[in-house]
């Protein structure tokens, strides 16, 4: 969207300086960003990213100057949402043979795979010699 934005819609005094992304709370609404860029002119593009599709309503006052033009672009599955397991796959498999990333259905990062690593070569050295 493009327009003269109103600090007013984000509480700012009329002459507050606005920054360049604002993010919002789950409880503030189905907005969750608002990226604001400047164009010099005094006129200044808004991307908006919204957990669900927009009506009208949620934009209405964050321009100055009225109605601005919307382009929409719905992503499939930008959101997604996940729902938890309750059990995790084995970590060890057979002796000596683990698997690092039995954690990732439920916390997937580099982090959790390299402590999982960590926790399998800790197993292996206390593993029984034979």
């Amino acid at each position: 969207m493009q327009g003269t934005v109103n600090p007013e819609y984000f509480g700012l005094k009329n002459s507050a300086e606005l920054p360049a992304v604002v993010l919002t709370t789950k409880d503030s609404g189905v907005i969750t960003q608002y990226g604001i860029q400047k164009d010099g002119g005094g006129e200044t593009t808004v991307t908006v990213s919204s957990t669900e599709p927009l009506k009208d309503e949620a934009l209405s006052g964050l321009f100055k100057n009225g109605s601005t033009t919307v382009w929409d672009h719905v992503w499939k599955a930008a959101y997604p949402k996940f729902t938890p397991i309750t059990k995790l796959p084995p970590t060890q498999l057979d002796k000596c043979v683990f698997y690092l990333s039995a954690v990732e259905s439920s916390v997937a990062s580099m982090e959790t795979s390299a402590f999982s690593a960590l926790n399998a070569i800790n197993l292996l050295k206390i593993e029984p010699k034979q």
